[in-house]
């Protein structure tokens, strides 16, 4: 989400400057402000409606909206976005916009923050910006992973392997790889994990604590299946508590 924010802070601040020179032919003021004074107002202009838009939820990591819904707080937030302006105007009218500028910006900035938002969520949200995530084992524990359902509780992560552990209660449906004796030190390195999920059935004797400490040491989070369902879904699974 820091990407897409930047991506439309950027936008907003080029709709002033679009709209600026739509209004008046030029990127200078009526009264030849200088082109500084412009750079000035926009950020001053995109930071206010950035920071209206993220009050109005639209960076949440987990929102499940769809694209009207999206319209609706896009167009919300710009207008709050405005009264907070027209209060910044007053105690500095040194850094107004005009109207009509005001006006072409907010027309620009909808007209390109929604296709960006449409390719971000589809596109880059889903295939650049997620951990890749290894999980240690593959029963009954495991599967609560696999049968998340919310495409929200999926965002940010891509499961890459689950590995079954000994002791797991495994059943036709489990998903699972075969290491050939690899360690999970080696899975690690060859498939780039960012993350080990641990989630055995059975840890009894069958956690291999000191390979997980040098994974740690070497950067790897090591995160066990209830914290981690926890920071994706924001539930806590209390039939997974030990």
């Amino acid at each position: 989400m820091l990407v897409l924010g930047l991506s439309e802070l950027l936008i907003l601040m080029g709709s002033v400057v679009a709209a600026h020179y739509i209004v008046y032919g030029h990127f200078a003021g009526p009264e030849g402000e200088a082109l500084d004074s412009l750079a000035t107002r926009s950020t001053v202009f995109a930071g206010t409606q950035l920071a209206a838009l993220v009050s109005m939820g639209l960076y949440h990591f987990q929102q499940r909206v769809t694209f009207g819904e999206v319209f609706v707080r896009v167009v919300v937030g710009l207008a709050l976005g405005f009264l907070a302006l027209a209060a910044i105007y007053f105690m500095l009218p040194g850094l107004l916009v005009g109207r009509r500028v005001s006006a072409f910006a907010a027309m620009i900035a909808v007209a390109l923050i929604l296709p960006t938002r449409a390719f971000f969520i589809k596109r880059v949200d889903e295939n650049v910006f997620k951990r890749r995530t290894l999980v240690f084992g593959a029963g009954q524990r495991a599967k609560v992973l696999t049968n998340l359902r919310r495409k929200a509780d999926r965002r940010g992560f891509k499961i890459v392997s689950m590995v079954p552990a000994p002791g797991d209660v495994l059943d036709e449906s489990s998903e699972s790889v075969a290491t050939d004796m690899q360690s999970i030190a080696q899975l690690v390195d060859e498939l780039q994990v960012d993350e080990v999920v641990i989630a055995m059935d059975d840890r009894r004797g069958n956690l291999p604590i000191r390979e997980l400490l040098t994974l740690k040491l070497q950067g790897v989070e090591i995160i066990d299946i209830v914290e981690f369902l926890e920071r994706e879904s924001g539930k806590i699974r209390v039939d997974l508590l030990n």
